[in-house]
């Protein structure tokens, strides 16, 4: 209490000043230029043996309905999922936050299915997540569940080595990831930048009794795209 004119001085000399219009529009044109990059990225995998993960997931969002719910693995997939995965607020979402589990989104999209068998239930992890549950599978298809799973196949743990200095323990030595789905009695698909990534999108959501997994190969050298903070503090390439 006191004054009002006092009040209001002091008020005013503990608000902070506000940005310039400048200030407020650099973080977006920085995304922007960012996106733009990316995207003149993209063209340069066209017809080669890798995909960019955009290109995938700017597919994959024009086969997701209401009632879909997606699964999330922990690793660079996750990252390109949450900038350009385009949802709704009635699909959900499951993820391990802060827990940060690899190997979660297979058993979680069993789970998620067996609660809501009349859902459509995508999986997308890394080839590393996978190799720690793939025997999953096996339950997947027991149960018969037309789960369908994207698998980030780049050979590499991509956010271990990105905080790493010296490379250690991250390369990857994958198995045929369709050959091991039809051996657990599923079926799948592989996609690279010669595919027709719709095509193989409309058979993955055909109706069927067992999962299907889509084998994404990708480019290891590839980043997802990074906040300012993790540019700040991650490694960006193997030294």
């Amino acid at each position: 209490m006191g004054p009002l004119d006092a009040i209001a001085s002091g008020l005013r000399d503990r608000v902070r000043r506000r940005a310039d219009a400048a200030t407020i529009a650099a973080p977006e044109q920085e995304r922007m230029a960012s996106m733009r990059s990316i995207l003149d990225a993209v063209d340069a995998y066209r017809g080669s043996t890798v995909v960019h993960p955009l290109t995938f997931l700017l597919h994959l969002n024009h086969h997701l309905d209401d009632r879909c719910t997606i699964v999330l693995d922990t690793g660079a997939h996750t990252l390109w999922a949450a900038q350009f995965l385009q949802l709704t607020q009635r699909q959900r979402v499951l993820v391990s936050s802060r827990l940060g589990t690899m190997g979660f989104s297979l058993p979680a999209a069993i789970a998620a299915h067996l609660t809501h068998p009349h859902h459509r239930v995508i999986a997308i992890c890394g080839d590393g997540g996978l190799q720690m549950v793939a025997g999953e599978l096996a339950t997947a298809v027991q149960h018969r569940l037309p789960i369908i799973l994207v698998v980030f196949n780049n050979g590499l743990l991509r956010n271990v080595s990105a905080q790493q200095t010296t490379p250690y323990g991250t390369v990857l030595r994958n198995p045929d990831f369709v050959a091991l789905a039809r051996a657990f009695g599923a079926d799948g698909a592989v996609v690279d930048g010669t595919t027709d990534v719709d095509a193989v999108l409309r058979h993955a959501c055909d109706e069927r009794v067992a999962p299907f997994l889509i084998d994404l190969h990708c480019d290891p050298r590839l980043m997802a795209p990074l906040s300012k903070w993790e540019k700040t503090f991650a490694p960006l390439s193997l030294a």
